[in-house]
C-alpha cells in the first residue's frame, strides 16, 4: 500500500531531491495542474448552477466560481513568468478523466461530494504540501499564491461540510478517488497503480451532466410572471420597493445565462480573459439576485417566484449571440432604469434600497463593456457586425415568441 499522499508527496519529492524547494520544472507541472482543476471546477459549478435546485447553494457556487476564476489567472501569470506554455495542452488524459468525470454526479448532493469533499479536498491537501516545501526566496511567489488558494479551498470546504449528504454518495466519491489515483494523486507524483493490482473499477449509479435549459429550483420557488416596469413606478412606496426587489431576484435569469456560456464555451478556441470576465459577470449578476434575497427578507417577504423566459429564450443560442443579446440587448434596454432608480431611493429616504441599486448600476456598466470587447473579438474574420449579430438575435427571438421582435424588451 503506498504510504505518500497528497498531503506529502511534494515533500516526498524535495526530500529525496535535495533541493530544498520546489524546482522550477516541478512547479510548472503543479502549477499545469492546479490550473486544469481550478478552471474544470469551473465549469462544473456552472453547470450545476443552473442544475441546483436549492437557490442559497446556487449562491454559494457563483462565489467559489469565482474564486476559481481569480486562481486560474493567478496561476497563470505565474505561469507565463516560467515559460509554463499552455496548461491544457500538458495534462495527461488519466486527470482529463477524472475531472471531467466530476459533472456527471448522480445528484446534486452527489455532486458537491464529489468536486468538494474529494477534489477540493485533495487539492488543498496538495496546496498545503506546497505551501511547506517553498523555499522562502526561491520560491516566494508560489508562497504568496498557494496562501491565498489555501484560504478559499478551506472557505469552501467550511461551507461544505455544512451540506446535506446522503449514504448513497459514498460510492460517487470511491469513484472519482479511484479515478485520481489513477492519475498519480492531485500532484501528479504519486505512483499509478499497474493495471493488474488495481481492483474493478466502481462505477455508482450515473448518467452524462445534461445542462438544463431552463432554470431548476425546488418548492419554495415558483415559475411567474413579474410586475411590470410601468406598473411598479405607481404602486405605493412599499408595494414598488418589494417589487423591484423581486426582479433583483429574477436576476437569475442573467446568471444562468451566463453559467450556460462558461459551460459550454471550449476553452482551448478561446483565451482565458474571455473565461474571467464572462466569471466576473456571472458573480455579478448572481450577486444582484442576492441583492434581492436580502432586501426582500428586511422588506417581511420571502423571494418566491422567478420568471426564467430570458434565459430560455436564449438557450437556442450560439455563444455569439447569447452574449451579444444579453451585453448590447437586455443590459442596454434596463440601462436608463437605473439612475432614475437610484435618485428615487434617495429622494424616498431609502438609503438601504439606494446601495443594492448604486452596486447594480456600476455593475451593469461593465457588463455592456465586456459584451462590446468580446462580441468584436468573436467577430474578427466575421462578414458580419455586431448590428448584424442583434438583428440575428431578434429573428431567434421572433422565431421562439412567434411575435413580432422590433427591439429588445423585457417583461418585467
Amino acid at each position: 500500500m503506498n504510504t505518500i499522499s497528497d498531503s506529502n508527496s511534494i515533500r516526498a519529492f524535495v526530500d529525496a531531491s535535495g533541493f530544498g524547494g520546489v524546482d522550477i520544472h516541478t512547479t510548472v507541472e503543479l502549477l499545469r495542474r492546479y490550473v486544469f482543476v481550478e478552471r474544470s471546477l469551473m465549469r462544473a459549478l456552472a453547470g450545476w448552477f443552473i442544475a441546483h435546485p436549492r437557490y442559497e447553494t446556487k449562491y454559494a457556487f457563483a462565489h467559489h466560481l469565482w474564486h476559481h476564476s481569480e486562481h486560474v489567472t493567478w496561476l497563470n501569470e505565474r505561469l507565463v513568468e516560467m515559460r509554463g506554455g499552455r496548461a491544457e495542452a500538458n495534462i495527461e488524459p488519466a486527470l482529463q478523466r477524472a475531472l471531467q468525470a466530476v459533472v456527471d454526479a448522480p445528484s446534486p448532493s452527489a455532486f458537491v461530494a464529489g468536486a468538494y469533499g474529494v477534489i477540493q479536498q485533495r487539492l488543498l491537501a496538495c496546496y498545503r504540501d506546497h505551501l511547506a516545501c517553498c523555499d522562502e526566496a526561491a520560491n516566494a511567489f508560489e508562497y504568496r499564491v498557494l496562501r491565498r488558494l489555501i484560504q478559499d479551498a478551506e472557505d469552501h470546504l467550511d461551507w461544505a461540510a455544512k451540506q446535506e449528504e446522503h449514504d448513497g454518495d459514498n460510492a460517487w466519491r470511491a469513484h472519482l478517488t479511484d479515478l485520481l489515483e489513477k492519475a498519480g494523486g492531485m500532484s501528479g507524483l504519486l505512483s499509478r497503480p499497474a493495471a493488474k493490482d488495481t481492483d474493478p473499477e466502481i462505477r455508482p449509479p450515473t448518467r452524462q451532466f445534461d445542462r438544463p435549459t431552463t432554470i431548476i429550483f425546488d418548492e419554495r420557488i415558483r415559475t411567474g410572471a413579474l410586475t411590470a416596469y410601468d406598473q411598479r413606478q405607481n404602486a405605493d412606496t412599499l408595494t414598488a420597493t418589494r417589487e423591484d426587489f423581486k426582479v433583483f431576484f429574477n436576476e437569475f435569469y442573467a446568471a444562468t445565462l451566463l453559467a450556460s456560456v462558461l459551460f459550454d464555451a471550449d476553452p482551448s478556441a478561446l483565451p482565458w480573459a474571455f473565461f474571467s470576465d464572462f466569471a466576473h459577470h456571472f458573480w455579478d449578476e448572481a450577486r444582484h439576485s442576492q441583492f434581492g434575497y436580502f432586501r426582500l427578507r428586511e422588506l417581511g417577504m420571502q423571494p418566491d417566484t422567478v420568471n426564467p423566459v430570458l434565459f430560455e429564450q436564449s438557450q437556442g443560442m450560439p455563444i455569439l449571440h447569447r452574449i451579444a443579446y444579453l451585453t448590447l440587448g437586455l443590459e442596454t434596454y434596463f440601462m436608463p432604469r437605473k439612475r432614475p432608480r437610484v435618485k428615487a431611493y434617495i429622494e424616498r429616504g431609502d438609503p438601504r434600497s439606494q446601495f443594492f441599486a448604486d452596486q447594480d448600476w456600476s455593475d451593469e456598466a461593465n457588463h455592456v463593456r465586456y459584451g462590446k470587447r468580446w462580441v468584436s473579438y468573436l467577430l474578427e474574420d466575421d462578414l458580419r457586425t455586431e448590428e448584424d449579430i442583434l438583428a440575428e438575435v431578434r429573428k431567434h427571438l421572433e422565431q421562439v415568441t412567434g411575435k413580432p421582435q422590433d427591439a429588445f424588451a423585457a417583461p418585467f
